[in-house]
């Protein structure tokens, strides 16, 4: 693996390892209105190494004028998104599955405790400020990242319905799936099976592609207007070396199944 070392125009020492960056998820990025040095952020490079790779694979880049609405701001918080890491995965899939996008804020409102307290964790791994959890008459949990600015930037990335998924890569995958399997997941424990359901079609796609590559076979159909993702038992075994529930109860459940199918 070949690392250049060299110095920027403020004189500062910088790393240049071309072999970081994939031709498919720049693309993306760059079409997705990021700039150079928003797509050198992201994989953890210098500007230089960006502008090299553009010159080296003959993309076309725009000019300082093109207008183009993109532009996402740099605020605190997003900085510390990364496409290939399993917290933003993770917290990506979770709003997707039970979230909320609006205009100035982001909010779960789940039932279980465990579930929502992850979320929290993993908001504070990516410095964003969430508020308490509370409670409501009938128990369910509620908590909310009060940030305009993280909110437009999901919508200008096209995020909110899942058009960008190909953008994840490496442990970001595994985070997304476990993300949306807390929120859409569950296990029929009479029929020894995992559910996942969901209306939108990408996403369901998206996801069973993605266990199909890691040998968790199974199958979409779709049932009136829902998508869901059925797992055989004779698959879960796979799917539980990967991937955990956060939420006890499913996990126990899933657990159960395993035992069963060892015995």
């Amino acid at each position: 693996m070949l690392l250049r070392i060299g110095r920027d125009s403020n004189g500062m020492f910088y790393s240049s390892n071309m072999n970081r960056l994939d031709y498919k998820k720049v693309k993306s990025l760059y079409n997705s209105g990021l700039s150079q040095r928003d797509i050198a952020n992201w994989f953890g490079v210098s500007q230089r190494s960006v502008l090299r790779f553009f010159q080296k694979n003959n993309i076309e880049s725009r000019s300082i004028n093109y207008n183009y609405v993109s532009e996402i701001k740099r605020l605190k918080g997003i900085s510390s998104f990364k496409f290939n890491d399993y917290n933003f995965g993770y917290f990506y899939g979770v709003l997707l599955g039970d979230g909320t996008i609006g205009q100035k804020r982001i909010a779960l409102h789940v039932k279980d405790y465990d579930f929502i307290d992850k979320f929290r964790k993993v908001s504070e791994y990516l410095e964003l400020n969430c508020s308490k959890i509370t409670v409501d008459k009938k128990g369910h949990k509620m908590i909310c990242i009060h940030n305009r600015e993280l909110a437009y930037f999901f919508r200008k990335m096209k995020l909110t319905k899942g058009h960008n998924l190909n953008l994840l890569f490496d442990d970001a995958v595994i985070g997304f799936i476990n993300g949306f399997i807390d929120s859409e997941g569950y296990v029929a424990k009479e029929r020894k099976r995992i559910v996942v359901v969901n209306i939108n079609k990408n996403i369901i796609n998206f996801v069973s592609a993605e266990l199909s590559k890691r040998n968790v076979i199974n199958k979409v159909l779709k049932s009136d207007y829902l998508y869901k993702i059925y797992i055989s038992s004779v698959n879960v075994n796979n799917f539980n070396r990967l991937f955990k529930f956060s939420i006890k109860r499913k996990q126990l459940r899933l657990e159960h199944i395993c035992q069963k199918r060892k015995a």
